[in-house]
């Protein structure tokens, strides 16, 4: 039925709990990874966001995916709803949230991604550009800009 009525959401957070169940091992840390992929299928182009766990430090098992329908990178706000969503999902579950560390490259750069991850919580880990400037926030000391 998910697929006749192009509302695939109840299945794609079925499978969630399914892989969960299957993967999470209830350790107090889990690495979420974020990556985004593009391919051509003929005269289509496909650009995916994905999110997922990493099994074992050593296997991507995607959990959620956005089609981002353009060519390029995404934006902050695409990847802070994936984010909220697995957050609201995974809060459905019987599991207990973890603490979640958020794996990126270069492309998930970005003060105000950045900022947001903090305020939910979550740490991260992003590969950042060498000639990049961003602003370092200490909890005691405000805001101070870094080089």
């Amino acid at each position: 039925m998910a697929f006749q009525t192009g509302n695939i959401t109840p299945l794609m957070r079925q499978v969630f709990t399914w892989v969960l169940g299957l993967y999470y091992r209830g350790s107090g840390q889990v690495r979420i990874l974020i990556d985004r992929t593009n391919w051509d299928i003929g005269q289509r182009r496909v650009n995916i966001l994905s999110i997922g766990i990493l099994h074992d430090d050593r296997v991507f098992i995607p959990l959620l995916h956005e089609d981002l329908g353009y060519k390029g990178n995404s934006d902050c706000a695409t990847r802070l709803n994936l984010i909220k969503i697995l957050l609201e999902w995974w809060s459905l579950l019987d599991i207990p949230l973890p603490v979640f560390e958020v794996v990126g490259d270069r492309e998930f750069i970005g003060e105000a991604w950045l900022l947001e991850l903090e305020s939910l919580g979550i740490t991260y880990v992003i590969r950042l550009k060498s000639n990049l400037q961003f602003h370092e926030w200490l909890a005691e000391e405000g805001m101070s800009e870094r080089k």
